[in-house]
């Protein structure tokens, strides 16, 4: 349950209609939300990765795929942290 909450940014409400989550804005949701999408980021981008490398090359470059996936997870973290807040551009 708390993984879809953290994965959804709208959902549909019993009459048809499409409604925002709002939560409280508190900090410790906020970041828990933001970690469980940049665990999806950090290991769906990282198995694209080395089955991608792994079906061209043969050869897996490790370090270059974390690094990736780290960028992507982080990327992932504060764009969901800055929705989970409202922190828009004016």
């Amino acid at each position: 349950m708390r993984i879809r909450e953290a994965l959804t940014f709208v959902y549909a409400t019993g009459k048809g209609c499409v409604g925002s989550r709002r939560r409280a804005k508190d900090m410790k949701n906020a970041l828990l939300n933001a970690t469980i999408v940049a665990g999806f980021n950090f290991f769906t981008s990282m198995a694209g990765i080395v089955t991608y490398q792994g079906l061209v090359s043969g050869a897996v470059d490790v370090k270059a795929a974390t690094l990736v996936s780290l960028i992507y997870a982080g990327v992932g973290f504060f764009a969901r942290l800055m929705v989970e807040m409202g922190i828009k551009e004016k």
